[in-house]
């Protein structure tokens, strides 16, 4: 059994909407979800490798032990987001609201792809906080 409800990946794919969902596990490698509100959204363990999430609001949602390798995430509203143990390798954070976000473990963060981040009170992967933007 699926950890996660087919009817709201279909739904996610469709209607670019998915707030308070559970997509814990739900393979979404390559899917373009640009613009997509996924707000609260638990996508714990999900498989996000090449999506595109770049606009999306996913403040206040799971992102923790994800594959995001080379994901898209520019512009991406990740407030208050824990992303505690994913793979961030070529992940474009470019532009993301990482205010509040949790990234404590961490791998393979890409200062480079970072431009215009914005970060407060932000726990990067070595565990320090970020305080750039307050």
């Amino acid at each position: 059994m699926a950890a996660f409800d087919e009817g709201d990946v279909q739904g996610l794919k469709s209607n670019n909407e998915c707030q308070r969902c559970g997509l814990t596990k739900a393979d979404l490698e390559g899917v373009n979800l640009a613009g997509s509100n996924m707000t609260a959204v638990s996508l714990a363990g999900a498989n996000l490798q090449r999506a595109i999430l770049s606009d999306t609001h996913i403040t206040f949602g799971k992102l923790i032990d994800e594959n995001l390798n080379g994901a898209n995430l520019q512009r991406e509203n990740l407030e208050g987001t824990p992303l505690n143990w994913s793979n961030l390798k070529g992940v474009n954070l470019a532009g993301a609201n990482l205010t509040g976000a949790y990234m404590s473990g961490a791998k393979n963060l890409n200062t480079e792809i970072l431009t215009g981040a914005v970060f407060c009170k932000t726990i990067m992967p070595a565990g320090s906080r970020n305080d750039t933007d307050c």
